[in-house]
């Protein structure tokens, strides 16, 4: 799994840096660069729009009484959109419009929660606490 990501980290920029070049060929360098601000600040503002939606739904289930647990998948994928956004390029901007609006990023928490499960039976996790000692158990105190 690691080298996949490897490789795709690596990669990326490069793509990135290609669709730019072909873009930039295109329309022009000024209106290359333009459409690359453009997209980063209205993406920026709808990622801010939604992430203050997802905030009062939030908000409401705890009130509820409920544990706000798809708002919370939410706002994490809207931050992960928002940071799509703000980096420059086209191929990260496509990436992030799928995470920003709602009927998206319904399919991708579809997608996110098909996984987990899918590891969950497979008793396959991510264990994301403070690594335990090994006599935590048989440690008793008598008071």
């Amino acid at each position: 799994m690691m080298p996949l990501i490897l490789l795709f980290l690596i990669s990326l920029p490069v793509l990135e840096l290609y669709v730019l070049i072909k873009v930039g060929s295109h329309i022009g360098a000024l209106n290359t660069i333009m459409l690359l601000v453009v997209s980063a600040v209205v993406g920026s503002a709808i990622a801010r729009f939604e992430g203050y939606r997802v905030m009062i739904r939030m908000q409401e289930e705890l009130a509820k009484g409920n544990s706000p647990n798809s708002e919370v998948l939410d706002g994490v994928l809207i931050l992960t959109a928002g940071i799509l956004l703000i980096v420059p390029g086209f191929i990260t901007d496509i990436f992030g419009l799928i995470l920003l609006f709602p009927w998206t990023r319904s399919l991708v928490k579809m997608l996110i929660k098909w996984q987990i499960k899918r590891y969950t039976a497979q008793g396959r996790f991510v264990d994301l606490s403070y690594p335990r000692r090994q006599n935590d158990d048989d440690e008793v105190i008598d008071v």
